[in-house]
């Protein structure tokens, strides 16, 4: 799939702006050159329909979030201010809406692979884009699934993470005991 139609779907969405539009394109061709086997076809249905709203502190206290059951972008402007490397937090969210699949993030189909997962996605974007923040939104979770994928095999994380299918990785724990 071509980049042509990744932007061809932001381009139905009236509520995504160019500047979004734009640094999204930059970021999807990025992840892209690094893994052009992975389908965008998820992130373009995603894009399409793909909602943003701007919150406050009281509601989330993270600069940007990602829920992909409601397929919404909650934006804290306020906490976003602080950020000095919002690259690498939308580069999370780009990494979200690729493999999110009828609502289901990567491999975490019912919460049990949450932090795993966070890890998973907050490690790619570090790889393709770097991280200038001080201090990591994850690097809990970043350890935890570099520890685990030394477990289970990189490779196995990779593919149950993109073709959203945790029974892999299941698979794969069950078969060393």
């Amino acid at each position: 799939m071509d980049l042509l139609v990744v932007k061809e779907a932001m381009s139905k969405n009236k509520g995504l702006d160019q500047e979004f539009q734009e640094n999204v394109l930059e970021l999807v061709e990025i992840f892209h050159k690094t893994f052009p086997e992975v389908e965008l076809k998820n992130l373009c249905q995603n894009l399409k329909t793909l909602k943003i709203e701007k919150t406050n502190r009281f509601i989330q206290r993270l600069p940007l979030d990602y829920n992909a059951k409601l397929n919404k972008l909650t934006i804290n402007p306020k906490e976003l201010e602080k950020v000095k490397d919002t690259k690498n937090l939308l580069m999370n969210i780009v990494i979200r809406l690729i493999v999110t699949n009828n609502g289901m993030t990567g491999f975490d189909a019912d919460g049990s692979f949450l932090a795993l997962n966070i890890g998973y996605i907050a490690g790619i974007a570090n790889m393709l884009v770097g991280n200038e923040e001080e201090h990591d939104y994850y690097t809990d979770e970043i350890i935890a699934t570099n520890l685990f994928g030394k477990i289970v095999g990189d490779e196995v994380l990779k593919e149950a993470f993109f073709q959203n299918n945790p029974s892999l990785i299941i698979d794969r724990v069950n078969e060393g005991e």
